[in-house]
């Protein structure tokens, strides 16, 4: 199976995070650097990560990513399928 390169990036980011300790949060850049992506590409998928409630943003001095559930309540598929990747179509 081929991922896309959102795909990719999101699963990387989000194991990032799940990583950290549950009650920190990680800042973009910070994220950015550490996994290697573009901060206004990586900016895309956090918002969409976000959207689809498998992460909770704050803006500001204190802000930053965090899981919005435990690491082991967010599955592969979910992530994926937040990037719009239907592992199941011919990529």
């Amino acid at each position: 199976m081929y991922l896309s390169r959102p795909a990719e990036n999101a699963l990387r980011a989000m194991t990032y995070i799940a990583r950290q300790k549950p009650t920190e949060r990680i800042r973009s850049d910070d994220l950015s650097k550490a996994i290697g992506v573009s901060a206004p590409f990586l900016s895309k998928i956090m918002r969409r990560l976000t959207v689809e409630g498998l992460l909770d943003a704050k803006k500001g001095h204190h802000g930053g990513f965090m899981l919005s559930k435990p690491a082991e309540e967010i599955r592969f598929i979910d992530i994926l399928r937040a990037m719009d990747f239907d592992p199941d179509s011919d990529h």
